[in-house]
């Protein structure tokens, strides 16, 4: 007792069914595709960025193995930098050594500034910015130079500037302004 309505129906309702399915099938895909394509960015960025971690965790290491390296070294160093910088500014002494210094290289010294901070904690190191200007020659420049850095006392040297002087001598002297940083434990 197949009735043909029910069979027609049930054909329709599977047609109908089927076509759904397709459909929904269809929407799913041109829903998906683009999300696909961001899939597929987040997977490069992905792999970008576990190469920079991988160079980055490399380099940790060689920073790591390095630090093992100079530890031992460093608290020696650290300890003879702490002994080349005074507990006081110790003005008179820099002065003297700055100028036997620019005698030994015969070099004249014209002027010495010095720019202290007003304010400086107990035990903590401060800064002191000393300005020369000296005369001589580029040889006997770079000699004052070596004994600067050479000094028991840590002093830095940051701006070299340089003036031709006199030239109708046969010896020309040159002018030069040196800018220079030194250390120092305490208050004044």
């Amino acid at each position: 007792m197949n009735n043909p309505l029910v069979q027609k129906s049930n054909t329709g309702a599977n047609l109908i069914g089927l076509v759904l399915i397709l459909l929904a099938l269809l929407g799913a895909v041109f829903y998906v595709r683009p999300l696909y394509a961001d899939v597929s960015k987040a997977n490069e960025n992905l792999r970008n960025q576990e190469e920079i971690r991988d160079e980055k965790s490399t380099q940790l290491n060689e920073l790591i193995e390095l630090e093992k390296e100079l530890e031992s070294s460093s608290e020696v160093e650290a300890a003879n930098t702490l002994l080349s910088i005074p507990v006081e500014f110790e003005q008179d002494e820099l002065i003297r050594d700055l100028t036997d210094m620019a005698i030994e290289n015969d070099m004249i010294l014209n002027g010495i500034s010095f720019s202290i901070p007003s304010s400086s904690a107990p035990g903590q190191i401060s800064t002191a910015n000393i300005s020369l200007n000296v005369n001589g020659s580029f040889t006997k420049l770079i000699s004052y130079l070596r004994d600067i850095e050479g000094n028991t006392r840590k002093l830095v040297v940051k701006n070299i500037s340089v003036q031709l002087g006199d030239t109708s001598s046969l010896v020309s002297r040159i002018n030069f302004n040196l800018n220079l940083e030194t250390y120092f434990q305490g208050i004044i």
